[in-house]
């Protein structure tokens, strides 16, 4: 199981969950905006310094690749006369308008959701929950396809799909961001999940962007599935969860979220997590 080596003191951390549970969610948003930013400037910048003659829509073909280990995509993908500045929170909210156009429930979720609830941090992409379905599809693509590179080929793949995670990418043309919208298969738990969605403001900005986004218990749910899923290997998606228990522990609804871990068959690492995020705070 991952979570060995840490650089962080215990008392270090415990200050640290202590500072950033005073902090309101579009804070701790705006936070793990900024550090996504900078990270996929920096990246750019890297490319740019090792091809100095490559033009802007090589540089985010580029990007792509080495950050989202996908295949390459044609250049003509590629829209860029320039390099637009990577702002996930201004990338996702025309897939999210036209969700709520098609009235298609949906919620944030992902690192940049756990970030609003526990610790923030930087991600490369932004991932939406989404109940879709067939008839919506020519759409998304006709709507999104001016912005965002997109393959009707595979969201039909992902809606034909019964996995537990089953996800179609899109690629904003000019910031070289991607958002992964998921579209799983329907269960009693995804019903709940999107049911309880919340409002919350994703940044500190006027006015601010306002996304349904998962609620800390389903976001820790979801978190221990993928962490499982994985192999139990994944340092980030563990920290998320202890991070998430850590700072909203006193505001957890504690009967949902122990009646779901057995249901999914994550009570066990739900409870490794619990006293680690007791032990981190203390």
């Amino acid at each position: 199981m991952a979570h060995g080596f840490s650089d962080t003191s215990r008392r270090a951390q415990a200050m640290q969950y202590a500072i950033l549970r005073q902090l309101s969610p579009s804070r701790r948003g705006a936070l793990a905006l900024a550090l996504s930013r900078t990270v996929l400037l920096a990246s750019r910048r890297g490319i740019v310094l090792r091809y100095p003659q490559a033009a802007p829509h090589e540089v985010l073909a580029q990007a792509v690749r080495i950050n989202y280990a996908v295949p390459a995509l044609p250049l003509v993908a590629w829209s860029a006369s320039m390099l637009a500045d990577p702002l996930l929170a201004e990338a996702v909210q025309p897939v999210m308008a036209l969700f709520e156009r098609l009235q298609v429930v949906y919620h944030l979720g992902g690192s940049l959701a756990s970030s609003l609830h526990g610790m923030p941090r930087a991600t490369l992409g932004i991932d939406l929950v989404a109940q879709l379905e067939p008839a919506h599809i020519p759409v998304l693509v006709a709507e999104l396809s001016p912005q965002f590179y997109c393959s009707e080929t595979e969201m039909q793949e992902a809606l034909a799909h019964e996995m537990m995670f089953p996800s179609f990418n899109l690629i904003h043309r000019t910031m070289g961001v991607k958002i992964d919208v998921f579209v799983p298969p329907p269960s009693p738990y995804l019903e709940s999940r999107l049911a309880r969605s919340v409002a919350i403001a994703l940044d500190e900005q006027t006015p601010a962007t306002i996304v349904r986004v998962a609620t800390v218990e389903d976001m820790i749910l979801t978190k221990l599935l993928w962490y499982e899923a994985g192999n139990r290997t994944s340092d980030r998606q563990w920290g998320d969860i202890v991070g998430m228990l850590a700072i909203q522990q006193a505001t957890v609804d504690w009967e949902y979220l122990l009646a779901w871990a057995e249901s999914l068959g994550v009570t066990g690492l739900l409870r490794l997590a619990t006293d680690q995020a007791i032990d981190g705070a203390s």
